[in-house]
């Protein structure tokens, strides 16, 4: 989940001025609110098996005390930050929720279980989504927005899929791979 969603971000966010040069004025402040939220997704996502394990386990019944601190949380965040900074602070204070609960969730089950969702492979794919990132910020603009978006999405792809088959982070994807080349 988190190769695949981290790509789908990857190529949201690198995209994103032209998504917004396309959609128009009308919704200028949504690029920081994509951003926010998309980063705090991808967090979740990676810590999501946290919240099944305390589910499917014993301490099934801690699940509704986390469900009542992620509500605290998003009253309270919401209503300090949206004041401050409108849309913008919506997608903040949900980032922050998201952010804190799944943290919340994944320091019960290390505590319990001394499990975590965290590998080399995590790091491997942080590092190649920042080389990816950096490849495409090198990318002058094109006069078509269009073409400018096709180019970049091939290039984050062509990156993104080396690199994960170079360091053999996933024997899935891997094998994938094998089998169309």
């Amino acid at each position: 989940m988190f190769l695949v969603s981290s790509f789908i971000l990857i190529s949201i966010l690198l995209n994103i001025d032209e998504f917004m040069t396309i959609l128009g004025e009308k919704f200028g402040q949504v690029k920081y609110v994509i951003l926010i939220l998309g980063i705090a997704r991808l967090y979740e996502i990676i810590n999501s098996s946290n919240g099944t394990i305390i589910i499917l386990s014993k301490y099934y019944r801690y699940d509704m005390v986390f469900q009542v601190i992620l509500l605290a949380l998003t009253v309270i965040t919401n209503i300090i930050l949206i004041p401050l900074y409108g849309i913008n602070g919506a997608a903040l204070a949900t980032g922050i929720t998201i952010v804190l609960s799944s943290s919340i969730k994944g320091l019960f089950v290390y505590s319990k279980y001394q499990l975590h969702p965290y590998s080399k492979g995590t790091l491997k794919i942080l590092l190649v989504i920042l080389v990816c990132i950096a490849s495409t910020l090198f990318i002058p603009e094109i006069m078509n927005v269009y073409v400018t978006m096709v180019i970049k999405t091939s290039i984050i792809s062509v990156i993104y899929l080396v690199a994960l088959f170079a360091l053999e982070i996933s024997d899935d994807l891997k094998q994938l791979i094998k089998s169309y080349l």
